[in-house]
């Protein structure tokens, strides 16, 4: 693993049709094993649930984990105006991950409607985010190194 900074986006789901979804938007800081980011979760089955949570919280790393096993330990809590506030946490969140934080099992449990909500699921890595109408990084490099090949 390298040191710094680095951002991850992972998706956490049972696999179930019609289950919540967990999006996790995280930057996570290796020097001092701190993640902040953004939690969202969308059930699109009734009844139809939109939670997000502003999420914060560490990691761990397992010294001794077999090849191929989980070896990072996550927890996050969340609330939707931030740690720093007066609001009560209605997020939290204890998963095992892969070294490259690619995959890995979750759980998590978030406040909503009056109740908590406790989810269980697969880590996986969750797709880039793209918009379609603007050029990709690989297209608007191929632009530039023509704009400078014609200068």
């Amino acid at each position: 693993m390298s040191f710094g900074l680095f951002h991850t986006r992972l998706n956490v789901s049972n696999g179930l049709l019609g289950a919540p979804i967990l999006t996790l938007d995280l930057l996570v800081n290796t020097v001092q094993k701190k993640v902040t980011g953004r939690a969202s979760i969308i059930q699109a089955t009734h009844p139809v649930q939109v939670f997000q949570a502003k999420v914060w919280g560490g990691y761990s790393e397992l010294p001794f984990a077999p090849a191929g096993s989980p070896s990072i330990v996550l927890h996050l809590d969340g609330s939707p105006s931030g740690p720093l506030s007066q609001i009560a946490q209605t997020f939290h969140l204890q998963g095992l991950l892969d070294q490259g934080w690619n995959a890995g099992t979750a759980s998590y449990r978030y406040f909503i409607n009056g109740h908590w909500v406790d989810q269980h699921g697969r880590v996986r890595k969750a797709p880039d985010i793209t918009h379609q109408d603007q050029p990709q990084p690989a297209e608007r490099l191929k632009a530039a190194i023509r704009h400078l090949e014609s200068v």
